[in-house]
């Protein structure tokens, strides 16, 4: 669990990053389809499902599709559902092979804090805004090599207790270039070999913000542009398809550990930095790395910053968050605090050696004098030694 330390009069509070939900929308609705399906086909049928309808989410859990609606709108008729389901069916014909399914609307059904969660966590992927503030370079300029950090959220799932819904939301740090994968390519002096200059990288979804791996060239857009868009479910991505010209690579990624290819066009990708990376951006990683830290009052600022803008997008369907994030004072039982403090406890180094923290900043206190200490009489030896060898020239 991500916490904070505050300090109170009488003994430290922990803070969480993780804030519980309330849900009030009579807008939900479960369903099966006639087969059962592995949490990976239903995964990707729900995901579907919510790129179908523009006011609806779905996610599959316990075996169910769980439907929610934006308030004051309905839920689409089993029409609807009909003809989004058999469009899907065709989409996924390679993962679900000659099936073909239908929907079974469930009349008793009760919805679980993970599931509550987990559809606030997809309004969140498809319809949050989120800021991505630049710290680098000052004054969100763009650099010589429009290489650049910045500040995102990432947000997933929890429950408190078993019995109570919530969510996480932190802040972490991404080195990524300024512009798409396409200017990045079109302008960098490698591009007549693009599986030199492309596979290995590692990409941010420009619709999403998911962070995958190019692993291969998968053909041109004049090859492909009416498979991706029929398979393409953001906007972005529909559009990009549409204005790339015919000889443009088209890239496949794997996101994760998942070993299931997605092909992109490369305008809905941005490139991301790493340290194996730095010829290809010619920066200095090191650098950049130093400004990736946030420190304790920034990020303070920044969850209450993307805890307003992820309550602006989950009003629109009936979700209100807590206020206070869990703390150790109302949920003591959530809170381990350690029988020894963190300045003693022993850590594990290389060949088996032990030592504790505050012994190794003492260590490293020592080494920095030693080699001060060092460097002061090579210094002094040296002088000797050229005024010894003036004296015997």
């Amino acid at each position: 669990m991500n916490y904070t330390e505050a300090k109170t009069a009488n003994s430290p509070l922990f803070l969480s990053e993780i804030s519980s939900l309330t849900l009030k929308n009579s807008c939900l609705n479960c369903f099966k389809l006639n087969h059962q399906v592995t949490r990976k086909i239903g995964n990707r049928f729900s995901w579907q499902f919510s790129h179908k309808f523009p006011d609806v989410v779905v996610v599959f859990e316990d075996n169910c599709f769980w439907v929610l609606a934006k308030e004051e709108k309905s839920l689409p008729s089993p029409q609807q559902w009909k003809e989004a389901l058999s469009d899907i069916q065709e989409v996924l014909r390679e993962d679900i092979g000659d099936h073909y399914y239908s929907i079974h609307w469930l009349k008793d059904w009760q919805i679980t804090a993970l599931v509550t969660a987990q559809l606030a966590v997809r309004i969140l992927k498809i319809f949050g805004k989120f800021s991505y503030p630049i710290v680098f370079p000052k004054d969100s300029q763009i650099s010589e090599n429009q290489v650049q950090v910045r500040r995102e959220v990432n947000f997933w799932a929890e429950i408190i207790n078993d019995t109570d819904p919530a969510i996480c939301l932190t802040v972490e740090s991404s080195i990524v270039y300024s512009g798409d994968l396409e200017q990045f390519y079109e302008n960098h002096p490698y591009r007549q070999d693009a599986a030199k200059l492309l596979v290995g990288l590692k990409v941010k979804t420009i619709e999403t913000n998911g962070t995958a791996k190019i692993i291969k060239i998968a053909g041109t857009i004049g090859e492909r542009r009416e498979e991706l868009l029929t398979r393409a479910t953001g906007s972005i991505s529909r559009r990009k398809l549409e204005e790339a010209h015919l000889g443009q690579p088209v890239v496949a990624v794997q996101f994760g550990k998942n070993p299931r290819e997605y092909i992109y066009p490369l305008a809905a990708l941005k490139p991301c930095m790493t340290d194996k990376d730095e010829s290809l951006f010619q920066v200095n990683y090191g650098e950049l790395l130093k400004e990736t830290k946030i420190f304790y009052t920034e990020r303070q600022e920044l969850l209450k910053l993307y805890k307003q803008e992820a309550q602006k997008t989950l009003n629109n369907f009936g979700f209100q968050l807590r206020e206070r994030s869990i703390n150790s004072q109302e949920y003591p039982e959530v809170f381990w605090t350690p029988s020894i403090s963190l300045e003693q406890t022993p850590i594990l180094f290389g060949k088996g050696e032990r030592g504790e923290k505050r012994e190794t900043l003492k260590g490293e206190q020592v080494k920095a004098e030693e080699q001060i200490n060092y460097l002061t009489k090579a210094s002094i030896g040296y002088g000797i030694e050229k005024r010894v060898g003036k004296r015997q020239k």
